[in-house]
């Protein structure tokens, strides 16, 4: 055993496991690990096939959604880790795998939902699916209350361990983060100096065709019509109040610094306009929001998870509930932020907390007895938590050398039909007889007719595939911090 002090965390140590040959799994099982969002949700995966990579001695495989029926046959992996299972495909992805004998464990991306509805839905509640997870691993205890007092999951399924992505909030992960100067500069800032308010978008269906979201909401998650209207709308309202503030202030005070950071749901294209607009307002994206949080004065949104990461940090959070909106926010979540209605009442607001204003102790309070009921706890170790719960569905008490064997077999023979389909499909075999790639699509007038603008108006992909070199990048810089951790906690 080793302790490792890292340079820049004062007192905070880590001690360093070197694991011993005999504590490795004597078989190297196959883990494929569901990525939605790369900048959001890349780091905190990544985190956990570090360990389960280094401290169990398993193989992992990374992916986007797109296309994972046929990487289920071609990986046959042991694991299958989803992210949700709230719609439709990826309760046929999670039967797909159970049927060929794989194991199956939910690592929620998104976790922060504000009423037990919608924590039991992402469980799988509205298609009956809930009982298909081996495991569930839910950020907090709050959801996992959800799941048991509906029944929908046994104490041993369902069980929480944190958010994987937030363990970038502690050390020995904060000194990642890079220094101010260079950050802000980076952004495209000349004054590096200047205060920095970070606007964090969260209206995914604002600049999207309403039809089709509509459909897909209804069709895919089950929704009520009702629900989903309300949403876009709200979505809607908020993304045109929000926008005319922030570039209100922005004229106001040419001497602050404004970061819109688009989450990775929604499309940056009606936030580069504004920005062109405004010299000190920049549009930042396809990057975790860690280190905007860290850097950034004072946080502006409306019912996002974000909020509650930038009271990991201290940070005062301005809740703008500019507009008449249909969704209300949970009472306990708007107590730990500042409650503004308009633009004059945010701009004082920024002004008090810019002149040093502190957060109460009270709102203090409410912010750490609402981290510890939804994200379990922030100290380093979620990821380590993960791993073991996913390591523990495919110890040789839960998973047999015979099940491995049957599973191989049964995915052997899945993977032939699949390809033989594949290849008997007109679409493909019209392709092949004009030497077209398969993977280019024929339904260019599907584009036209939904009339929608190229996504991120072309300049990233949201929802790239996951390589193995991007996995390494970030392994190589863990290994330079940590090693592995000699226990996950409790």
């Amino acid at each position: 055993m080793q302790t490792l002090y890292l340079p820049g965390t004062k007192d905070e140590c880590l001690e360093v496991y070197r694991p011993q040959k005999s504590e490795l799994n004597m078989k190297r099982l196959k883990i494929l690990m569901v990525v939605p969002y790369k900048a959001r949700d890349l780091e905190g995966h990544a985190l956990v096939g570090y360990h389960l990579e280094r401290k169990y001695g398993h193989q992992v495989i990374y992916s986007n959604g797109y296309g994972l029926e046929q990487k289920i046959l071609v990986h046959a992996p042991d694991v299958l880790v989803l992210d949700h299972l709230a719609w439709n495909f990826k309760v046929e992805q999670a039967k797909l795998a159970k049927s060929l004998g794989m194991k199956v464990v939910v690592l929620p991306t998104e976790g922060l939902f504000q009423d037990e509805e919608g924590a039991v839905r992402r469980s799988g509640k509205l298609h009956n699916a809930s009982h298909l997870p081996d495991k569930y691993l839910t950020w907090g205890d709050f959801p996992r209350r959800a799941l048991l007092k509906e029944k929908l999951m046994t104490e041993e399924q369902a069980i929480s361990v944190g958010c994987p992505r937030f363990d970038f909030y502690r050390p020995p992960y904060l000194s990642l983060i890079r220094q101010r100067s260079e950050f802000v500069h980076e952004i495209g800032f000349q004054n590096t100096e200047a205060p920095l308010i970070l606007w964090a978008t969260n209206t995914a269906y604002a600049s999207r065709n309403a039809k089709l979201m509509l459909e897909r909401q209804t069709r895919k998650a089950k929704k009520p019509m009702s629900e989903v209207r309300d949403h876009i709308q709200d979505h809607r309202i908020q993304f045109e109040k929000h926008s005319e503030l922030v570039e209100t202030l922005a004229k106001r005070n040419p001497h602050w610094n404004f970061v819109i950071k688009v989450h990775p749901a929604e499309w940056i294209n009606p936030y580069l306009k504004l920005s062109e607009r405004n010299p000190n307002v920049k549009v930042a994206f396809d990057a975790p929001i860690r280190e905007f949080l860290y850097h950034a004065d004072i946080l502006l949104q409306r019912n996002c998870t974000s909020a509650t990461e930038a009271w990991m940090f201290g940070k005062p959070v301005i809740n703008l509930e500019v507009g008449e909106y249909r969704r209300p926010v949970r009472p306990e979540y708007a107590l730990g932020n500042h409650q503004v209605f308009n633009v004059d009442e945010t701009e004082d607001a920024i002004a008090q907390y810019l002149d040093g204003l502190p957060i109460s102790t009270e709102q203090q309070t409410v912010r750490d007895a609402f981290i510890q009921d939804f994200y379990f706890r922030i100290d380093g170790k979620s990821g380590l938590r993960s791993a073991a719960a996913i390591n523990e569905v495919v110890s040789p008490e839960s998973y047999s050398d015979v099940e491995i064997e049957k599973k191989e077999r049964i995915s052997a023979q899945k993977r032939i039909e699949f390809e033989k389909s594949v290849d008997a499909r007109l679409s493909n075999r019209f392709k092949d007889f004009l030497g077209i790639d398969r993977e280019t699509s024929m339904r260019v007038w599907r584009s036209w007719f939904r009339r929608e603008a190229a996504d991120n108006a072309g300049i990233f992909v949201a929802e790239p595939e996951i390589t193995s070199d991007m996995a390494e990048a970030l392994y190589r810089r863990f290994d330079g911090l940590t090693g592995a951790v000699t226990t996950a906690g409790k």
